[in-house]
């Protein structure tokens, strides 16, 4: 009788100190660990950074805190950390919120671990990394906000997973981005919103892999005036109906039947 009483007394304790653990995350209370400030995120039930502090030139944000995962980087997070030139973002990030690493201006390379679970770019993410060269997306990537890496003036080149699952890339999201010279478009892409490539001044090839997404008000406006349309073949004459309807489309340009790839 004595042991049965013990055994539900730890248990008790046990799912007492499970009521009394989680709280204090719910509330979404702030907490320091080294330069990170940070928070629970009940949506995506991971660690949430609030703000970084340091000042260290490459940043390797941390897998998990207290034994949570990282999952969020909140909006303006790691904006203007002047110094910071590598970021290496954790396996389990599944959202990066809006301004987070905007206008770090020697920021010249972002990292994504082999098997990332990032989601979605917010809105202005790095918007204005004028040192930023080359970005590799995941496959696990979905959504392009508006104007995530407008201004990005040295960005040369921009990589998505062959088994992408990129649905959407936002108004403005390349915008500026006057060093690339080429793009592949994902297969599932379904809508490229307005202005999205506008003034990339340099970019003279772009490559569809999939069926004609919907392409919205000066996508391509003030590209190269030579710029190539490379299509697949079965789609061709739906894209050279498409893209000569629109305003930006000019004589010199071409679309071109190809594989999809570079």
């Amino acid at each position: 009788m004595r042991k049965r009483i013990c055994k539900t007394g730890i248990i008790l304790m046990f799912l007492l100190g499970i009521v009394f653990w989680f709280p204090q995350y719910t509330l979404a209370e702030t907490k320091i660990c080294g330069d990170y400030e940070y928070q629970y995120n009940e949506e995506y039930n991971g660690i949430e950074i609030v703000k970084y502090s340091g000042e260290d030139k490459k940043v390797t944000i941390p897998e998990s805190i207290e034994g949570f995962p990282v999952t969020v980087i909140k909006e303006n997070a790691f904006s203007y950390c002047r110094k910071m030139k590598t970021i290496v973002l954790p396996e389990g990030l599944q959202d990066i919120g809006e301004g987070a690493f905007e206008y770090c201006p020697k920021l010249k390379k972002i990292t994504f671990q082999k098997n990332a679970q990032i989601i979605k770019i917010g809105k202005n993410a790095f918007q204005g990394c004028s040192n930023l060269t080359e970005v590799k997306f995941p496959a696990s990537l979905k959504v392009l906000e508006s104007c995530a890496f407008e201004y990005c003036s040295k960005l040369k080149k921009v990589e998505f997973a062959n088994n992408s699952n990129l649905r959407g890339i936002g108004s403005y999201c390349f915008s500026g981005c006057q060093s690339l010279s080429g793009i592949i478009i994902p297969k599932k892409v379904v809508t490229i919103q307005s202005y999205a490539f506008y003034e990339c001044s340099k970019l003279k090839k772009i490559t569809f892999q999939g069926d004609i997404p919907r392409i919205e008000k000066a996508v391509f406006q003030k590209i190269y005036d030579k710029a190539v349309f490379q299509v697949p073949k079965k789609y061709k004459s739906s894209y050279q109906k498409k893209l000569k309807t629109k305003a930006w489309y000019q004589s010199t340009m071409s679309v071109r039947a190809g594989k999809g790839r570079k």
